[in-house]
């Protein structure tokens, strides 16, 4: 199954209320985590279902499916 995969020069967590990723709130199956606020987002690939949730919520356009 292709997985979730991060931008990190598209990502800015920055632009993110408090530096918390927008795409880690859209995930229902909470695959997107930040170690820390303003961190770029790391995937849990034993989570993640590839839905596309977190595609569609990215504003800096930094989320895709990976092959």
């Amino acid at each position: 199954m292709r997985q979730i995969v991060i931008d990190p020069n598209k990502c800015d967590p920055a632009a993110c209320t408090n530096g918390i990723c927008v795409v880690k709130k859209a995930c229902p199956v909470k695959a997107l985590y930040q170690p820390e606020p303003y961190e770029v987002p790391i995937t849990d690939w034993n989570r993640c279902r590839s839905c596309g949730k977190c595609i569609a919520e990215c504003p800096m356009k930094a989320v895709r499916l990976g092959e």
